[in-house]
């Protein structure tokens, strides 16, 4: 599920962008009233309280799950999200509405929120694009949703088998936000059956790493004919070994390669070795610092050379992406005894954290995630280096800046 947080100045059109045709209110969170006038007319004069320097009052959020995950949510599913969020952010005692979009084949979720509170001030949160796309991972981990990482899988896996084939007389239409294809011909109907085995194996995916923590094939396979599908076991003639498979549907096989490399049995190992997401950790974006959902990996992939590992740079951008977002709140109106006290702070968060000495002193420090290990001078270009945040005044022992060493 991809989550999304921004600022909207105009109260009014914000709500009339919800109010339209083909999306339904869910519920309604400290307003009372018949109409959505009423709902408008409380949370305006709420913010007439708020006297201070700001002009965005408002916050819109949208939460948009896969298609196949928006089809089989009910309307109390939908409500039970828009809580979520809400406890998850701190705003359930501000008022708000949640819309069901459904002008689309892709449902997604829509709260509007009163940002002042009924004493006239202001909710702010750090990196709230950062932080509605964490939350949004959390609620689709809880109820085994479709990750953002996986509908991103699935946007790249609709644009590469719709690509048009020169030698065909065929036309493929294409929506690719919405992961949905319109086809003429029987290669749409193939098309179409293999975005839906991308999807099946990527949830079968989840589960099994749900499960049992680590990925094992032969639950994995068992756990996509638990759906209802046949899978074909290719094996080695000599060892027997299982080496791939394939998916049966409507009596024509779809090896795994063919719907993608990623989804072969040795890409799907090396994914689970390296997304760690049921085993505790935090959720993991890769953010823009624009008023997007996120950047596509595509500008990455063209990028790195033809023998790199695209899901490799991506994970650090994601880890990187929600290191930055943790670092903001621990930085943010804290001040800390002194260094150690502040890597503890850190750990709580999760990561495993060592320090790094130069002639004797203090010259930064390093986060560990995963397998993977953060220098603190390349997380924001150094915006939490110890160096730099002494300047600010984030620790209180004068004895920090004496042992510490000068990036």
């Amino acid at each position: 599920m991809i989550g999304k947080m921004k600022s909207n100045i105009n109260l009014k059109n914000t709500l009339a962008y919800n109010i339209k045709e083909g999306s339904g209110i869910i519920s309604v969170n400290n307003l009372r009233g018949e109409n959505e006038r009423d709902y408008e007319n409380q949370m305006s004069a709420r913010q007439k309280l708020f006297r201070n320097r700001a002009k965005n009052l408002t916050a819109h959020i949208i939460l948009s799950p896969s298609i196949e995950d928006g089809r089989r949510l009910t309307r109390e599913d939908w409500k039970e999200i828009t809580q979520r969020f809400l406890e998850k952010s701190g705003l359930t005692s501000f008022q708000s509405i949640s819309f069901l979009h459904r002008d689309t084949e892709h449902f997604h979720l829509h709260i509007v929120v009163n940002r002042i509170d009924e004493d006239g001030k202001i909710y702010r949160a750090k990196n709230e694009l950062a932080m509605s796309q964490r939350i949004a991972d959390e609620i689709a981990h809880e109820r085994m949703m479709i990750r953002a990482s996986q509908i991103r899988t699935q946007k790249e896996i609709a644009q590469r088998i719709i690509t048009p084939d020169i030698n065909s007389e065929r036309t493929t239409i294409v929506n690719s936000d919405n992961v949905q294809s319109e086809t003429l011909g029987i290669r749409g109907e193939n098309d179409s059956v293999k975005t839906e085995i991308a999807s099946v194996i990527m949830r079968c995916h989840s589960e099994v790493l749900k499960s049992g923590g680590s990925f094992n094939d032969v639950e994995f396979l068992a756990m996509i004919e638990s759906k209802g599908y046949t899978v074909k076991r290719h094996r080695d003639n000599t060892s027997g070994r299982l080496r791939g498979y394939g998916i049966i549907v409507n009596n024509k096989l779809y090896n795994a390669s063919e719907i993608g490399k990623e989804y072969t049995l040795a890409k799907l190992n090396a994914l689970s070795k390296t997304d760690n997401s049921f085993q505790g950790e935090r959720a993991r974006m890769k953010m823009a610092r624009t008023d997007r959902y996120y950047t596509v990996i595509k500008p990455v992939l063209a990028t790195n050379g033809p023998n790199s590992d695209p899901s490799a740079e991506f994970n650090r951008e994601v880890d990187l992406g929600t290191i930055v977002s943790d670092l903001e709140s621990l930085t943010s109106g804290h001040r800390y005894n002194g260094y150690d006290e502040f890597i503890k702070a850190i750990e709580a968060k999760g990561y495993h954290v060592h320090l790094k000495y130069e002639v004797g002193k203090l010259s930064g420090y390093v986060i560990h995630k995963g397998t993977e290990h953060y220098h603190d001078k390349e997380i924001d270009k150094g915006r939490f280096g110890f160096a730099n945040l002494l300047t600010k005044g984030l620790f209180k022992e004068s004895i920090v800046k004496n042992n510490l060493r000068s990036h």
